[in-house]
């Protein structure tokens, strides 16, 4: 009751000030808002394909050149470079092998027999101890170990070996270690990467197998790497995804497996979320001041309306105070506009006129002016008529009576103007639908200077769509060509903007040239606030639109291939009511048919007769 007084309590413009700021600072902040997050993922977006594609030119490029250490030792052996190694070991010295393993790009090439005894090495016979059962596979296929985990550096030591052939006959294996540095030297490369950016990579036990670009002190093999993005590459998906990394600092990863044979290797690009969201973060300080800017200009033009509707009312107002005490005002009321406040002002005016005419003429009775004649505004113009009959009677008893009898009657003509509900409906199916569009095809912005052109157009459609509701008019498509063409333009812009494939199938006996202009009308906005809910909501890729005839029906069925929804548990929106009611409109039905994951279908039929 508090509340309900206190509203009373406002004047007019305060009430119009208001609602007119309310409506403007909701509509600026959505605004602001959704332009905010739609910038905000279209950029993570592009700076994940910008981690992944260094992720892939790094992988290929590292897998290359395994491959090609890989191919050099093979063609070694098969050239025989290796064979008098293989047959006189004795005779084999330390520049010899040092030359070829430089020819080779390898480091410490080992020789083994077939019984894995080693026959020569230009170091130390232990340097490395390496496993019998990875000599033994060596001898018999091409092999690789990742040695970096016994290692008790914790560097990383990658072999590569094979089997020794002379005349195609196995005389044992050759192993070498892989000059890592070379693979250091393609991770390390930062082109692209920001100030924060690195690229790593994680051996099968979860640790790393390059160096850290931030834990420089630290052994690659020390640093443990349990993350996320590691299993998901290992499970054979990919996913660009917002994970804590090995330090515990939030960043943006994109992983993929190393394609190397014995190797569980992941391969991991990653920058920082916060160097990430700093263009974000600049964007969002601008839109926010910016909305300021604008909320200040709202505050102003809304001063300015509610003012400029309020004063006329005040001023009929205060005249229709002054005539309610039987004070008439000097000057003639007149209406600036032909609005409906106009029109007001105008009905207002015409029944002070009335008034003053009819006190004037009660004033000549009244002074023995038995013969002032009076024409009746109306032929029920009551008080006219009382005026008359009361004169007439005045002549037929001048003389038996002389006590005129005063009456005072006092009329007030009200007029009222229906409000029509079809302006909130026609706002939300129509400018809410362009508004749509406008938010899906900004999620799809790749070039600016194309994207100022379809923006223009968008705000311009959007504008003659908010003028036709005001005046009442439909889509000229609708209007000059009828629904099959409205409903065929509808779904080429529904392709154009979202992407989303829509057939529409107007089959040959479903004539649509003889509906009434309103069903076709409620038609057209029922299935534009079907589609773009499929696209909206639903995340549908294809859409089939069918009308035909049937038994007297127009059957209408759209069917999308959607998400879907369960029409027992989720609430009907305001988009699936208005669409129920227009049907219902119609003497129609409206069934949808939906199922989680499984699309949506909506079947509709409506009488011809309608």
């Amino acid at each position: 009751m508090a509340k309900y007084e206190a509203s009373s309590n406002l004047s007019i413009t305060q009430k119009l000030f208001l609602s007119y700021l309310f409506t403007g600072v909701v509509a600026l902040f959505s605004v602001a808002f959704f332009f905010y997050h739609t910038s905000k993922g279209a950029l993570l977006d592009r700076t994940f394909q910008q981690l992944s594609s260094i992720n892939i030119l790094k992988k290929t490029t590292i897998e290359n050149y395994i491959l090609t250490k890989e191919k050099n030792l093979q063609v070694a052996v098969e050239n025989g470079v290796f064979d008098s190694l293989i047959l006189h070991p004795q005779r084999f010295s330390d520049a010899h092998l040092s030359d070829i393993e430089r020819k080779l790009g390898l480091k410490d090439i080992y020789v083994f027999d077939n019984t894995g005894v080693q026959l020569f090495h230009q170091y130390v016979r232990d340097k490395y101890w390496l496993p019998a059962e990875f000599i033994s596979q060596c001898s018999r296929q091409l092999s690789f170990l990742d040695y970096t985990a016994q290692d008790t550096t914790k560097r990383p030591r990658i072999f590569l070996g094979l089997p020794a052939k002379i005349d195609s006959v196995n005389k044992g294996s050759i192993i070498a270690l892989v000059d890592f540095s070379d693979v250091q030297a393609i991770l390390h490369e930062r082109t692209g990467m920001g100030r924060t950016g690195e690229t790593y990579l994680v051996g099968a036990d979860t640790t790393m197998r390059s160096s850290s670009r931030f834990l420089t002190d630290r052994p690659p093999g020390s640093i443990r790497v349990n993350t996320p993005a590691v299993h998901l590459a290992r499970s054979g998906h990919f996913s660009p995804q917002v994970i804590r990394d090995y330090r515990g600092i939030n960043v943006l990863s994109v992983s993929r497996a190393i394609g190397v044979k014995d190797m569980d290797w992941v391969i991991l690009t990653e920058i920082d979320l916060s160097e990430a969201m700093e263009p974000i973060i600049d964007m969002g300080r601008d839109i926010l001041y910016t909305t300021l800017a604008i909320l200040a200009m709202v505050i102003g033009l809304t001063v300015y309306f509610a003012r400029s509707l309020a004063d006329p009312i005040k001023k009929v107002n205060a005249i229709i105070k002054d005539v309610s005490r039987g004070i008439f005002p000097i000057e003639r009321l007149e209406a600036v506009s032909m609005d409906e406040l106009g029109e007001m002002i105008n009905s207002i005016s015409l029944m002070i006129d009335g008034l003053v005419e009819k006190t004037q003429f009660a004033d000549r009775i009244g002074a023995g002016d038995l013969d002032s004649s009076f024409k009746n505004l109306s032929p029920s113009d009551e008080l006219g008529k009382a005026l008359i009959q009361m004169r007439d009677k005045l002549k037929a008893h001048r003389d038996v009576e002389r006590n005129i009898a005063r009456q005072r009657t006092a009329a007030l003509i009200e007029g009222q103007e229906q409000e029509r509900n079809r302006i909130s409906r026609e706002l939300h199916d129509g400018l809410g639908q362009m508004l749509t569009f406008m938010r899906l095809r900004v999620g799809k912005i790749t070039a600016p200077t194309g994207l100022k052109e379809e923006l223009k157009e968008l705000i311009d459609e959007t504008i003659k769509e908010t003028r036709r509701i005001s005046n009442n008019v439909m889509p000229s498509v609708l209007m000059d060509f009828g629904l099959d063409a409205a409903i065929n333009k509808l779904c080429q812009n529904m392709e154009r903007y979202s992407g989303v494939v829509v057939d529409y199938r107007l089959h040959e006996e479903a004539s649509l040239g003889n509906l009434d202009f309103e069903v076709n009308v409620n038609l057209y906005r029922v299935i534009q606030e079907a589609l773009n809910n499929a696209i909206k909501h639903a995340d549908a890729t294809r859409i089939l639109l069918n009308l035909h005839c049937k038994l007297g029906l127009l059957q209408i069925q759209i069917t999308d291939d959607g998400s879907g929804f369960d029409p027992q548990t989720d609430k009907k929106g305001r988009g699936l009511e208005n669409m129920a009611q227009r049907v219902e409109l119609l003497k129609g039905t409206f069934i949808i048919d939906s199922q989680v994951n499984k699309g949506t279908s909506i079947h509709i039929q409506v009488p011809l007769a309608s």
